[in-house]
């Protein structure tokens, strides 16, 4: 082949690498902008979406197409949803076959609603309330509680020596006793010691007694996503702020998840099966992002 005639070919096929690579960000900008308008709810219609859905799943059981355009609109506000990628053109069917599965639980102060490790076939959407979530310490940490508590131990013994600080030593023993009842609360010492209590697989407390896990966040905004994985990752437990209200969490199922994506790709395989003669020549995930 000349080189004028190899040229030629390496310029065809960058213009192909280019096309595909423009389609492919079209693409995927369309699955935000395409449905944005008509999925996603504005910032002032939240708190009426979230009661008209609460409404909804509580109340009807058999829903009308005004209640599940609401689902709709609910759910498609939902980061969770919004990654997984379904094309525009299956995202209501996608989500009307995940709305039998949905259930509304309510969370009391140190309720647990999943332990470490534990398997369940359901993930969580936060609709109202706290939600306190636990993961392991580090090694170190756990080592760096330990020394801690051991130079407590060891003050207190050398205090109690010297009586002359005797009246001292109370003001500051109480002072640390609020401190303590409070760090306890937040931490949700007795949670976590009930479920020592249970003689599960998963140890809590350490030889020392130190808490192997430790808060690294409080869920309060509504429609935050959690406990997406069968295997739970970390404890999930009704929030220390919560009082005399529970916590409002919709549970989805895993499984409802798993089985409409599948019938949504075995429509999207149909389709480029009825397409496919059409587009000759190109490449089956190009036809794909035109989907």
């Amino acid at each position: 082949m000349s080189k004028e005639g190899c040229q030629i070919n390496q310029t065809e096929a960058e213009n192909v690498n280019t096309e595909d690579y423009l389609k492919q960000q079209e693409y995927k900008l369309s699955k935000i902008q395409g449905r944005k308008d008509k999925f996603y709810p504005a910032l002032k219609d939240l708190p009426r979406i979230f009661q008209d859905f609460k409404d909804i799943i509580l109340n009807s059981d058999q829903k009308s197409e005004e209640d599940q355009q609401k689902v709709i609109n609910f759910l498609g506000y939902l980061q969770i949803i919004q990654v997984m990628e379904i094309p525009n053109q299956f995202y209501e069917d996608f989500i009307m076959m995940l709305i039998p599965s949905l259930k509304i639980k309510y969370v009391s102060k140190g309720e647990v609603i999943y332990k470490i490790n534990e398997e369940q076939q359901q993930f969580y959407i936060l609709l109202n309330g706290y939600i306190d979530i636990f993961y392991p310490k580090s090694f170190q940490e756990v080592q760096n509680e330990t020394e801690l508590i051991k130079q407590q131990e060891l003050q207190k013994e050398q205090s109690k020596k010297k009586k002359r600080y005797y009246e001292r030593e109370n003001v500051i023993s109480d002072q640390e006793l609020l401190f303590q009842q409070k760090k306890n609360e937040e931490i949700q010492l007795d949670t976590f010691k009930k479920i020592d209590e249970e003689k599960g697989k998963t140890r809590i407390f350490d030889a020392n007694g130190v808490l192997l896990y430790k808060k690294i966040e409080t869920l309060q905004m509504k429609g935050s996503d959690f406990g997406y994985t069968q295997k739970k990752k970390a404890f999930a437990i009704g929030g220390s702020q919560l009082q005399d209200k529970k916590a409002t969490v919709l549970c989805i199922s895993l499984e409802a998840v798993k089985e409409a994506k599948n019938v949504i790709q075995e429509k999207i395989d149909q389709k480029i099966v009825e397409i496919k003669p059409f587009f000759k020549g190109i490449h089956l995930l190009t036809i794909q992002r035109i989907l």
